[in-house]
């Protein structure tokens, strides 16, 4: 039998043998040595891979292979481009559709949409037979993409469409709809069950999911829905007057902010005692005016409103954000409210956390968080929200006094 050939400092393609890997080759019961690669990485190759020629580096050859392969006629944006291009391709004169594109169209997740494709599992709504599909090649990523039959796809989505999501029981209503149309929470409604007597009970009946599988949803008795539709109209808001809650949905805001621009006077409403939803309970509830409501919307568009218009905003035009259209003005004064606060702080005059405190009574939900919060929308009223620049920092006097 030949003796086992050193191999210690000869170099196979990028890998260099340092020593005989014990453990592995105690492990594998074969000749590995441990190797290192030009790039750096250390791995143990069998000894035969490397004197053959088959192991000529830690992997990092192939991952360069792959890439060039990948960009090998497309740069930059043709690789986007290309793949935008095969969003759509006809095979045998009908349209197919990609994977993404079908999932948007019937607003359904991929596995879903594979399942439906399978001929093991149908569509349940295509009476039985599966999404047709096809594979395409797409150079710019080296790789096969899925394609649905765009023809079935928008069967299945009118048939998504037309058929009842849930199956209507004579005698019974959906517990979504009855929240819905009469605006309450579920926690709400189910309270308002067992107030009765005796307690209406929520009933569990076969219905249909989206995706057309059977399931079980929750109903209450039609009667039921008519009584509580009735005492909502008992516990309606008096003629050109909302609710917090609906002024709030009207105008993008929290109710907090509502209650705020009552008190600042961008609203008109008055503060009476009602029911609290559909129990017996009384609580003190602000009745705002749809006039002011129209317009302080017009103020929040830009629009210019008469002077004498009672709730009339003396502020600058509402600017964009990421969380949608808020009342530029608003950020102004609680800005410079910061800025006042920060430069009393400076001064000595009060201490940081009873002028956050402070600034929170007053804006609510839209009042800084922390300190650096303060100092932040205070600088940013000293340098962009004032008429004037003003200094930053404030005038630190608290040490010369």
């Amino acid at each position: 039998m030949p003796l086992p050939v050193d191999l210690t400092g000869q170099v196979f393609g990028l890998l260099t043998a340092l020593h005989l890997d014990k453990t592995k080759t105690a492990e594998t019961g074969r000749r590995h040595w441990r190797c290192r690669c030009r790039c750096g990485e250390l791995i143990s190759v069998d000894a035969n891979a490397l004197r053959s020629g088959n192991t000529r580096s830690c992997g990092c050859l192939r991952k360069k292979a792959i890439k060039k392969l990948r960009h090998k006629q497309f740069k930059g944006n043709e690789v986007t481009n290309a793949f935008r291009e095969k969003e759509r391709i006809t095979r045998f004169g009908k349209d197919y559709l990609r994977t993404g594109k079908a999932m948007r169209l019937l607003s359904v997740s991929k596995p879903t949409l594979v399942k439906w494709a399978d001929p093991k599992q149908a569509c349940p709504w295509l009476d039985g037979r599966t999404i047709r599909s096809v594979e395409d090649h797409i150079d710019a990523f080296n790789r096969d993409l899925t394609y649905y039959l765009e023809e079935d796809l928008i069967h299945v989505r009118d048939a998504m469409r037309t058929r009842t999501v849930s199956e209507e029981h004579f005698g019974f209503t959906l517990v979504d709809k009855v929240m819905k149309e009469v605006g309450v929470t579920r926690n709400t409604l189910v309270k308002a069950c067992m107030a009765q007597s005796p307690a209406v009970r929520i009933s569990l009946k076969p219905a249909k999911r989206k995706d057309g599988q059977a399931c079980k949803r929750a109903y209450v008795p039609t009667a039921f829905f008519e009584l509580l539709r009735a005492k909502q109209k008992e516990h309606a808001t008096p003629q050109g007057t909302v609710t917090t809650a609906d002024a709030a949905r009207q105008l993008d805001r929290t109710t907090t902010t509502i209650r705020t621009y009552v008190q600042d006077g961008r609203l008109v409403g008055r503060s009476e005692r009602r029911p609290t939803g559909l129990t017996k309970h009384m609580r003190e509830e602000i009745l705002i005016t749809q006039d002011s409501i129209d317009r302080l919307k017009r103020m929040l568009r830009g629009e210019s409103i008469s002077p004498d218009a009672p709730g009339q905003q003396t502020g600058q035009q509402c600017e964009r954000s990421t969380r949608g259209r808020r009342a530029h003005d608003i950020t102004i004064q609680r800005n410079k409210a910061c800025y006042e606060a920060y430069s009393r702080v400076r001064r000595g005059e009060q201490k940081m956390a009873i002028a956050m405190r402070e600034i929170r009574e007053i804006y609510g939900l839209i009042a800084p968080k922390e300190d650096s919060h303060l100092r932040l929308y205070a600088k940013r009223y000293a340098e962009k929200g004032a008429k004037s620049p003003l200094p930053w920092p404030p005038p630190d006097t608290s040490k010369n006094t």
